[in-house]
């Protein structure tokens, strides 16, 4: 099921990651290394559960599951890495849910105040309804921040991206989506035990789509860039690669 996530196109990753133990391991080093360090992130986890009520591990970490996915996809509006869409599995989506609203009411608070105090033009956290599901979206109102980092938490996985277009492109697969799990080569993967930790597939034919483009217009400018020292060189004759798809 973890590997419904990911699209045949683009370049997605599936892994199995553990994120409580991953900080757990984080610690574990830096402690060793410096041992202040660790002992003062201690204390910052434990000042935000006494502030907010919100244990960054227990209420956050804890109840996310360890299939992570990563993809982008082009057949869903990604251009190059704008496309990029992290689905988590989710194993307990009522204490998620929760820490989630708590979280969620303080930032807006916060960013509400910050608005106030500059004319409403501050960043902010907006929301909208799509196929029965609420997507949240940072909209950063700064003409230098050009993302929209967006997520969308449902009873069973946590989606983030860097746009919301891209949360609405995953919540509004139908019937017809063709998950990588149907593949051959991957569904025999999956048949043994125990399962692999990580999984990763590459469209070449689909990269090659996206990226000619933008090689053309390198190919010109360094060719502009040799005519001016002197060598004659034809751009057009350095792309007839023209692909036959």
């Amino acid at each position: 099921p973890a590997a419904e996530a990911v699209v045949r196109a683009g370049v997605p990753v599936m892994a199995h990651i553990d994120a409580d133990r991953v900080l757990e391991t984080v610690l574990s080093i830096v402690a060793k290394i410096e041992p202040g360090q660790a002992e003062a992130v201690k204390a910052v986890l434990s000042r935000m559960k006494a502030e907010i009520g919100v244990d960054l591990r227990d209420d956050v970490l804890k109840p996310l599951g360890d299939v992570w996915c990563l993809y982008n996809s082009p057949g869903e509006g990604g251009l190059v890495a704008t496309g990029l869409t992290a689905v988590v599995h989710v194993k307990d989506a009522k204490r998620l849910a929760n820490a989630h609203a708590s979280l969620l009411a303080i930032a807006k608070s916060e960013m509400g105040q910050e608005r106030d105090r500059r004319g409403r033009q501050g960043a902010g956290i907006e929301q909208f309804e799509f196929a029965g599901r609420t997507v949240y979206y940072l909209s950063a109102a700064e003409q230098q921040f050009p993302l929209a980092p967006a997520w969308c938490l449902t009873d069973k996985e946590l989606i983030v991206s860097l746009f919301p277009q891209n949360v609405k492109a995953y919540l509004g697969r139908g019937a017809d989506f063709e998950s990588l799990a149907k593949a051959p080569e991957v569904a025999a993967l999956f048949q043994s035990e125990p399962g692999p930790q990580a999984v990763g597939y590459q469209n070449t034919g689909e990269l090659f789509k996206l990226f000619y483009p933008l090689a053309q217009v390198g190919a010109q400018m360094a060719a502009n860039g040799l005519q001016q020292e002197g060598i004659e060189v034809n751009a057009a004759r350095l792309m007839m690669l023209q692909a036959s798809w």
